[in-house]
């Protein structure tokens, strides 16, 4: 006879211990062998329950300090810090031009909103070019400037005005005209919204209620006298 669970010994046990186990003829050998044969794991079990410690889950989390805690890697920052690693090299290489304005000439003048720098070699390889033009935005405050239009740029929901120059502007440094984008556009609904706010309604309210308890004063005064 072969017991194959805790159950089966229980039951062995019980009618042993009530006096019922003579019907069942059954040495007492046996009766050891079955008992520690069902205590003991058979290999199967042994290998399921040491298979989740040989290859944790790699989603799972450490609670304590017996489980493992792989969490998955963050390749966005990962890269960007390769990126910037491979910029600090870039910049560090001998092959790379490095250009430097000479302040001491002071600074460019604004030409028609465009400013031009000139920059010099500082250091890099003999194929690099002794001086580099850059150029800026700008805007000379001698230029004075007059508002033919504004507009509201439904695209960008933003003001465009056209701005021209003034009589006696020097044009070979000014630009004739102008375009610019500045504030957001105002729409005369936003400003009927704005009037119709509740917190205004109250007070308007307020100040009828302050009215209204005036003249009713005023009427009692007037009876009282007569």
């Amino acid at each position: 006879m072969y017991l194959t669970s805790n159950r089966d010994v229980f039951d062995i046990d019980l009618f042993f211990c009530t006096g019922h186990f003579k019907p069942l003829t059954l040495s007492l050998s046996v009766l050891c062998w079955g008992i520690q044969s069902s205590l003991e794991p058979d290999d199967s079990s042994r290998v399921r329950d040491k298979a989740p410690t040989s290859e944790p889950d790699q989603t799972s989390r450490s609670t304590g300090s017996n489980q493992t805690n792989i969490c998955p890697i963050n390749t966005h920052r990962q890269n960007a810090e390769q990126d910037l690693v491979g910029r600090k090299n870039k910049g560090n290489k001998a092959d790379r031009c490095i250009y430097k304005r000479d302040r001491s000439l002071g600074k460019p003048e604004c030409i028609k909103g465009v400013m031009t720098f000139t920059l010099q070699l500082k250091s890099g390889p003999s194929n690099c070019t002794a001086t580099v033009t850059k150029t800026k935005r700008c805007r000379n405050k001698e230029c004075k400037y007059d508002v033919v239009s504004s507009e509201c740029n439904q695209a960008t929901n933003r003001m465009t005005k056209v701005m021209q120059l003034k009589e006696g502007g020097d044009e070979t440094k000014c630009e004739k005209t102008i375009t610019m984008e500045k504030r957001k556009c105002r729409n005369k609904a936003d400003k009927a919204a704005k009037k119709a706010c509740p917190k205004r309604k109250k007070q308007s309210q307020k100040s009828q209620q302050k009215i209204q308890e005036k003249q009713e004063k005023q009427e009692q005064s007037r009876s009282r006298k007569t």
